[in-house]
């Protein structure tokens, strides 16, 4: 089978530049459009393209576009077997713009001056390089600096989510063995005993809550009486829990401690799923894994300048959420961090940071589009990488707010990226220009995605449905569990691949395309698979309709199966229940005429949609509800069966 070798890439390129074949001179991305459309059609007439994605590698001809005719320089990478300490110190050195906003701007010496010092208090703590410490902590500065103090160290970091249940939190430590625990004041005294005799923890380093966020002066009251009331609780249990106080009076006297050499093939960074393959597990990886992410993408054709203003909106405990702080570091960026992102208004946000990078999830963009608070003379032209991950949006949404940011003002369109826990964050990413609606884009440059037969495993051609296989940073691994590791990897050509179980294919032009999360899919009884992804396309093309979900409900005929429901939220939440109905009926009647019959939804139920804590649709709470308003009464005017 034919490889496509750069080399051939490369000199088909500069072949039809030469013979001025290209419309590069002309400032249009769709003339920039059509030179890739005719390098890709050059290399298929002279028989160098393979037909298949994993090996064609096609992702490459735009990065080598924009180097050989656009004379786009790349940044420069650092090699990944590092920790992100170093890294980050040297991707950085001799840059001193803004590295954080806050109520203050930080520096990036003054932010490399707290690493040091938070480097220092660990030391007289005790913490060493063979320990697991966990993190209790939102997005904010402190996190920021004793993740990289840690990693100078080469410490393991478990970084659980702050809604987590207390025997949650108390799994989590003990699973890693974690003998630190770093956490916020507010969190409950009669909490910390537990972890303490319950618990691998030995001590406790506190940290004061962001109270920058509360604008509202009686709430930063109430917050700081908590804290002096736990503090007293604090007190009671021992030497081993240490203040916010204690520790600034151990930094007057810093000093820098030398760091541990990196150790590649020792797991540092414990996050935990949420489920996508089965139940939720911890994914080990390192610090090699998320310098990879970063050089990728200093390597991209996204518009990520140093001095832009970056909104660190996902929290820490997702890969995601990591790389909304080392990426934006390691391009010299200012970050604004947003500690309660659960309950921050993306508007608000949106109009008093005006952040030119984001990378967030559908809701955060939905919910800009239908705010009040945004006026219709706003401009967003300051948008540079309006980046979205999580489950994925659809190609309506796309469409509908592609149309709302160009009203607005924006030069860009919506990023759409592919990511997941298990490849450390992001794989694919519409980039710039190279922007499809209803894709998640073409692979960053060293990553790949192959699409294979969910029978044979033999891999596919371009636009054939298969599994999607990611292959590039992955994970070490889960803890603690090497059967699910090893089900989770799969080879292809002598490559490791993860094997994701989403739906998807890859077109002739190299945009990736997810069908279905696999998790998603709903079986009918006759075996056949439903992707919700196609109900919700057709009726969120409803005007009326903000967002809506699908999911699955038993089908009470048959012993096995289920049938799609469909939950519905409206731009006009004050609605009556007749004019509910009405539009309902509308689109039922679209349904009927865009989906096969046994596409058709059983069930229309109108409410608003929950999220779970990373932000994705709650299905699992969404069918409960269901269950609920079926057998309340209170429920009969949102439920509107077939």
């Amino acid at each position: 089978m034919k490889t496509l070798l750069e080399e051939n890439i490369i000199d088909v390129i500069k072949k039809l530049d030469e013979n001025n074949k290209f419309k590069k001179d002309i400032i249009n991305e769709s003339d920039k459009l059509y030179d890739i459309s005719l390098i890709i059609k050059t290399l298929n007439e002279n028989g160098l393209i393979s037909g298949y994605p994993h090996i064609d590698k096609i992702h490459r001809i735009y990065y080598l576009y924009e180097m050989i005719v656009l004379n786009r320089k790349q940044n420069k990478t650092l090699n990944p077997k590092q920790s992100a300490y170093d890294y980050f110190m040297k991707i950085t050195d001799g840059y001193n713009g803004t590295a954080l906003t806050i109520d203050c701007e930080i520096s990036y010496n003054q932010f490399k001056e707290s690493i040091e010092k938070e480097a220092y208090v660990n030391d007289l703590l005790g913490i060493s390089s063979s320990d697991r410490i966990t993190f209790l902590l939102p997005s904010m500065p402190s996190t920021y600096s004793d993740f990289y103090a840690l990693s100078k160290i080469n410490a393991g970091r478990n970084i659980v989510d702050l809604r987590t249940s207390p025997e949650g939190i108390k799994k989590y430590i003990n699973e890693t063995e974690s003998k630190y625990l770093f956490c916020m004041e507010t969190v409950n005294p009669k909490l910390i005993k537990e972890i303490m005799n319950e618990t691998s923890v030995k001590k406790i380093k506190l940290f004061t809550p962001p109270f920058y966020e509360l604008k509202n002066s009686i709430k930063k009251n109430i917050g700081k009486t908590l804290i002096w009331a736990n503090e007293i609780g604090y007190k009671k249990l021992g030497d081993s829990i240490f203040l916010p106080k204690d520790l600034e009076k151990m930094k007057s006297n810093y000093k820098n401690v030398e760091g541990t050499k990196y150790d590649d093939d020792k797991p540092t960074l414990f996050l935990h799923t949420s489920g996508t393959f089965g139940f939720p597990k911890t994914v080990m990886a390192n610090d090699k894994c998320i310098n990879i992410v970063a050089n990728q993408y200093r390597k991209s054709l996204m518009d990520l300048k140093s001095g832009y203003r970056s909104l660190g909106i996902m929290p820490p405990w997702i890969f995601y959420g990591i790389m909304g702080f080392h990426m934006p570091f390691a391009l010299n960026m200012n970050v604004y961090p947003i500690a309660d992102a659960s309950n921050a208004k993306f508007d608000d946000i949106i109009l008093s940071i005006k952040p030119n990078t984001i990378a967030g999830v559908p809701n955060h963009w939905i919910s800009l589009m239908s705010s009040k608070k945004v006026p219709k003379d706003f401009n967003l032209d300051f948008l540079k990488t309006p980046a979205c991950g999580g489950d994925g949006i659809s190609k309506t949404n796309n469409d509908k707010l592609n149309k709302y940011l160009s009203e607005h003002g924006s030069k860009t369109n919506l990023g759409a990226g592919y990511a997941l826990s298990e490849n450390t964050s992001i794989a694919t990413a519409n980039q710039g220009i190279y922007n499809k609606s209803g894709t998640v884009g073409i692979n960053f440059l060293d990553m790949n995605c192959a699409i294979v037969n969910p029978n044979t495993l033999k891999p596919l051609k371009y636009n054939e449905i298969g599994v999607v296989c990611v292959n590039g940073d992955l994970m070490i691994g889960y803890l603690n569990n090497p059967k699910e590791t090893q089900d989770a990897f799969i080879e292809i050509n002598g490559e490791k691949y993860v094997y994701t179980g989403d739906i998807g294919y890859i077109d002739e032009e190299g945009y990736l395309t997810i069908i279905n999360r696999e998790k998603n899919l709903i079986v009918r009884n006759d075996g056949f698979k439903i992707s919700p992804l196609e109900i919700e396309n057709v009726i969120l093309k409803h005007s009326s309709v903000k967002n809506c979900v699908v999911f699955g409900i038993r089908d009470i005929k048959f012993e096995q199966g289920y049938l799609p429901a469909v939950r519905i939220e409206f731009n006009d939440e004050k609605l009556t229940s007749n004019e509910k109905k009405v539009y309902i009926k509308e689109i039922k009647k679209m349904c009927e005429e865009n989906l096969s019959s046994y596409y058709l939804p059983e069930v229309y139920y109108v409410d608003t949609i929950p999220l779970t804590k990373m932000g994705k649709f709650d299905r699992a709470k969404m069918l409960e509800d269901y269950e609920t308003y079926k057998k309340n009464k209170k429920g009969k005017n949102k439920i509107y069966h077939k």
